[in-house]
């Protein structure tokens, strides 16, 4: 980083609450209830030719989950909008895809609700990369896919908001990969932990 906290051009940035930083900088407190807890949401869109593709709508859908999680989100749209388009000129000018990430924040004292949560200044994260398509040969072979014992409850009131905890839908993708490689990566596990 430069002394007018610009980012040096040498690699890829995120834009963290309010500033362009380089992408592998330390950015969010340990206490952030994302990182603690998935107090949070994210939405993910396309970039093409520098253009945001249904911008409005994404936007729409990530304070819709927000107001589910009472989470106060003090940028406008206008200036999420900036945010990505300064992230993107930066990591991925011409077709990127980008994510936006928000969490409750850093509460000053713990537990799921502790004294001033809904009060605090949540925290937002904007990252870019170059979107790579579509490989051919994915388009030629097409794809693998598994049936997951794993259920996401249709009854509960998350039900419809993308939550950063996606640690459900990782189990899965893990539990999906070939038997012989799951028992060699367990085995590798046990030796590093000895």
């Amino acid at each position: 980083m430069n002394e007018n906290h610009e980012p040096d051009r040498t690699g890829p940035v995120a834009w963290v609450d309010g500033r362009l930083m380089p992408a592998d900088a330390p950015a969010l407190p340990v206490a952030d209830r994302g990182f603690q807890l998935g107090d949070g949401v994210f939405e993910t869109l396309r970039v093409r030719r520098g253009v945001a593709i249904e911008l409005d709508l994404h936007l729409r859908r990530l304070r819709e989950g927000l107001a589910v999680l009472e989470i106060r989100l003090p940028w406008s749209d206008a200036e999420m909008a900036g945010a990505i388009a300064a992230t993107v000129a930066i990591n991925a000018p011409e077709d990127a895809a980008v994510r936006l990430t928000v969490s409750r924040g850093a509460p000053p004292a713990r537990g799921l609700l502790p004294a001033g949560w809904h009060d605090l200044r949540a925290t937002l994260v904007v990252q870019a990369w170059p979107h790579a398509g579509t490989a051919a040969t994915l388009l030629e072979r097409g794809v693998r896919a598994i049936v997951s014992t794993a259920r996401r409850d249709p009854a509960s009131p998350l039900a419809g908001v993308k939550t950063v905890s996606r640690a459900d839908y990782v189990w899965t993708k893990a539990r999906g990969r070939p038997r012989r490689r799951r028992r060699r990566d367990h085995a590798h596990a046990r030796r590093a932990c000895r």
